[in-house]
């Protein structure tokens, strides 16, 4: 009977060590980015007549990862364009700018200094690497006078 106890103690402590021992963190992808940083999207709404005009931001801008803060920016001539967190949790889709949404986005343009603020959209995290970010985006941003430009087929790639 001694010898049972012992047997059965030995599978049960072998059990036990071999579960505790797997691991439970979650680690990020080994990235290595060979494409350049960007931003680009279509922008309707702010151009006469309403016409369509495209936004392409060779480079990250001044785009930073600080903790669960993420601001993604790309600059193109006298237009930026922004999204930002402060409450990012990794890869997946996120509300953008509507009320108790995780994320902001904007567009603003120097010239005659126009901000259209997000009132509704998405953006989705495709890959989180440590040294960058892609994925893609689309936003309803409205003016303070209330004039509306909505952004889509957005997409991007950053760099840290």
């Amino acid at each position: 009977m001694k010898r049972f106890t012992i047997f059965t103690l030995s599978i049960t402590m072998t059990l036990i060590l071999s579960v505790c021992d797997k691991e439970t963190t979650t680690t990020k992808p080994t990235c290595n980015n060979t494409e350049a940083p960007f931003v680009s999207s279509t922008i309707d709404g702010i151009l006469p007549n309403n016409a369509t005009t495209t936004f392409n931001s060779q480079g990250g801008g001044n785009s930073f990862r600080n903790g669960k803060t993420i601001q993604l920016q790309g600059v193109e001539g006298n237009r930026t364009l922004s999204l930002s967190t402060t409450v990012y949790n990794g890869e997946g889709i996120y509300d953008i700018g509507e009320e108790g949404s995780e994320w902001t986005g904007s567009l603003f343009i120097m010239a005659g200094f126009t901000q259209w603020n997000s009132i509704s959209g998405e953006i989705n995290i495709t890959l989180d690497c440590d040294s960058y970010m892609e994925g893609t985006f689309n936003f309803v941003g409205q003016t303070s006078s209330g004039s509306q430009a909505v952004i889509s087929e957005g997409s991007f790639l950053v760099e840290f």
